[in-house]
């Protein structure tokens, strides 16, 4: 009835899915979050829900029924549902798990046993180069916006025991960067629901397989940081669900952590370039700075040997992106930034950067919104505001590695 009789309630609760979610196994990943912490989020949710179900606001009279729908969503609060709760909600297909919160959004049904269909007889094929044809199909026959749904069933087959799970290890992570994040307002995108299902794979993997997984990412872990990190974030929470009493498990976990380590210290030792194609993705950023905050700093700074260029990727790192009444809204967060560069010195470089691309071109035109407005007392002033309909996400369009699938056969070599 929502979908139908608002469909302004709904993209509020698509584009803002941190407030309504309680289980985020499934979508919880990014560092998008990584510089701020939990007063600075929850006063964020408490103006968004007063603004908008407050006694003022357009949408108060859905309030309590979203409070039924969402368990506690206008209580600001960051209260994860856990445990017994989440595989309660996770089996009841409830709309406030992450895991199916996409599902409730789109705006068409894919028929599940179609699909279903469809995915066993490719998870199913022993040959590994007709398995991975098989699934490019299946992948190819429904449409862009179906990827989500297509990825969390293949999650929801993986106790069955015909599938291929090496086969679809390596499918997975072979296909990650073909999956197109940049139409997906909502924290259960292609890309996290892959990494989950990867790292679902890799905790029930064999002793061999696994070993097959750390031996490939320790040899170019650099190029692939933000798929480690999901990997290892849902790892972990299906650890957490498990009860932490599996040591076998805890070494895995603690292998692939050890995977990212290595990884961020060839980086910095090397002074290697990241923010360039083939190797950056959308917060990687955050990763360094969880593993070393003054090292990244001290990087960061170092990279002004480079093209410039490199510049965009890392300040698009520090870009919030939100969504009320119809509009996306792009903010930067300039006292981040001054906390790992010379602010003067960033504008600097990023004014003489010539032939911009299209969202280059609205890093630029936001850094200087934002220190033109710096002491504007409307937060507003300081946004770039686009329509809701032509604006995609941009985020994942810095240096598009969705042409970086491998070959079937790349793990052999």
């Amino acid at each position: 009835m929502l979908k139908i009789t608002n469909g302004e309630v709904i993209r509020l609760i698509e584009t803002q899915p941190h407030i309504f979610i309680r289980c985020h196994k499934y979508c919880v990943d990014d560092n998008t979050l990584f510089f701020r912490n939990n007063d600075q989020i929850i006063r964020e949710n408490k103006k968004l829900i007063d603004d908008h179900f407050g006694p003022n606001g357009d949408f108060k009279k859905y309030k309590e029924l979203l409070d039924l729908v969402f368990p506690s969503f206008s209580s600001y609060s960051l209260n994860e549902v856990t445990g017994d709760a989440r595989k309660k909600a996770e089996a009841g297909k409830r709309i406030y798990s992450g895991k199916y919160f996409g599902t409730y959004m789109r705006e068409k049904e894919t028929s599940h046993e179609l699909l279903n269909e469809d995915l066993m007889q490719a998870l199913t094929i022993d040959v590994e180069n007709d398995f991975y044809r098989a699934l490019d199909d299946v992948f190819d026959k429904y449409a862009l916006d179906d990827q989500p749904e297509i990825i969390r069933n293949v999650g929801d087959l993986l106790n069955d025991k015909r599938i291929k799970k090496e086969n679809l290890l390596w499918y997975m992570l072979s296909r990650y960067y073909w999956f197109d994040d940049r139409m997906f307002f909502s924290f259960t995108t292609p890309k996290r629901l892959c990494g989950h299902v990867i790292a679902q794979l890799l905790y029930d993997s064999t002793n061999n397989m696994f070993s097959k997984f750390l031996n490939h990412y320790k040899k170019d872990g650099y190029n692939n940081l933000v798929l480690l990190n999901r990997i290892l974030v849902s790892f972990k929470s299906i650890y957490d669900d498990n009860g932490k009493e599996d040591e076998e498990k805890k070494k895995r976990m603690d292998s692939i952590k050890q995977l990212i380590d290595y990884a961020c210290d060839i980086i910095f030792s090397d002074e290697m370039p990241i923010y360039i194609k083939g190797r950056y993705d959308f917060t990687l950023t955050g990763i360094l700075y969880l593993y070393d905050k003054a090292k990244t700093i001290r990087y960061i700074n170092s990279i002004n040997n480079y093209d410039s260029s490199e510049f965009f990727p890392l300040i698009n790192d520090y870009v919030s992106e939100s969504y009320s009444s119809g509009k996306v809204m792009y903010s930067i967060d300039l006292e981040e930034l001054k906390e790992v560069l010379n602010l003067p010195d960033l504008v600097y470089l990023v004014d003489h950067q010539e032939n911009l691309s299209a969202n280059q071109q609205i890093i630029k035109t936001l850094l200087h919104t934002a220190i033109d407005y710096a002491d504007s007392d409307d937060e507003n002033d300081r946004m770039l505001q686009f329509d809701a309909g032509s604006q995609p996400s941009f985020h994942h369009d810095f240096f598009d590695r969705a042409k970086d699938e491998r070959p079937y056969d790349w793990h052999k070599e």
